[in-house]
C-alpha cells in the first residue's frame, strides 16, 4: 500500500526538467494524446484530460514524490506545452487514420 508523504515540492528551476517549455515528458503527452486519439476519445474530453492532469499532477507530486522521477513543480509554461502536446498528438492520430 502507498503511504502518502506530504511535502511541498519546489517549482522546477526554468532550465530543468518540468522548468522547460519542452523537456522530454512533452513527448510522453503527445503519445497520450495519440493514444486517447487512436481509442476514439473526442477532442474535448481529450482537452479536458489534458487540463486536469496538468492540474492534479503537482497536487500528486506534492503527495506521492517517490512516484516521479522529477517531483519538482511544472512551471505553467511546461504545464501549457504539455497539453498543447497532447491535443497535437491527438490531432496527428486523426490525420494519419482520416488524411484529414
Amino acid at each position: 500500500m502507498l503511504t502518502p508523504e506530504r511535502q511541498e515540492n519546489p517549482q522546477a528551476d526554468p532550465a530543468e526538467i518540468n522548468g522547460l517549455a519542452i523537456d522530454r515528458f512533452t513527448a510522453a503527452h503527445f503519445l497520450w494524446g495519440y493514444a486517447l486519439g487512436s481509442l476514439g476519445v473526442s477532442p474535448l474530453l481529450t482537452l479536458t484530460l489534458a487540463i486536469a492532469w496538468e492540474l492534479g499532477e503537482n497536487r500528486l507530486k506534492d503527495r506521492y514524490p517517490y512516484m516521479f522521477t522529477h517531483p519538482t513543480h511544472d512551471t505553467g509554461r511546461n504545464a501549457t506545452v504539455d497539453v498543447l502536446a497532447m491535443i497535437l498528438g491527438r490531432r496527428f492520430e486523426r490525420y494519419q487514420r482520416t488524411g484529414e
